[in-house]
């Protein structure tokens, strides 16, 4: 009971102790930061005319000449590296693609050729794969035929 009575004492005595706050400032209030404020003599300098507002019947469109054009990082073109015939279109000039999605499909007899091709090098190296292994099978099996003396060195 003793030290709670003494921290209470203390908190009491500290907040006593305080000096009183400083009064407020009466001043005229200063500008908003977003404002800005010139002199006359300033406006004079930089050649700044103010008018008051009238309303006037002006037209809502503003004609101006100019030229329209795609953005350069919006379009892209689009081509192939083959001679062939395009037999479907997906996507017509203006619309809105996805990334890796169809534009276009193409025949192209270099493309199918080089495809045959490719198809009959892996059968190639499937059957090497396949006689390779074959041989070392044989090989290992007359391996273990010597040893047991039952194949000659020759047949090794």
């Amino acid at each position: 009971m003793r030290p709670l009575a003494l921290t209470i004492l203390l908190a009491i005595a500290a907040g006593c102790n305080r000096e009183a706050a400083p009064a407020a400032d009466t001043s005229a209030p200063a500008a908003a930061r977003t404002e800005v404020v010139l002199s006359a003599e300033a406006q004079k300098e930089g050649e700044i005319e103010t008018k008051p507002v009238k309303t006037s019947d002006e037209p809502d469109t503003l004609r101006v000449p100019g030229r329209i054009a795609l953005a350069d990082n919006r379009s892209w073109r689009v081509g192939v590296r083959t001679d062939g015939l395009v037999v479907a279109v997906s996507a017509e000039a203006g619309d809105y693609v996805r990334k890796g999605q169809v534009l276009a499909r193409y025949h192209a007899d270099e493309v199918r050729d080089s495809r045959a091709k490719y198809h009959a090098a892996q059968a190639d190296v499937a059957r090497a794969q396949s006689a390779s292994a074959l041989a070392q099978r044989n090989l290992e099996r007359a391996g273990t035929l010597f040893e047991l003396k039952a194949a000659s060195q020759q047949q090794v």
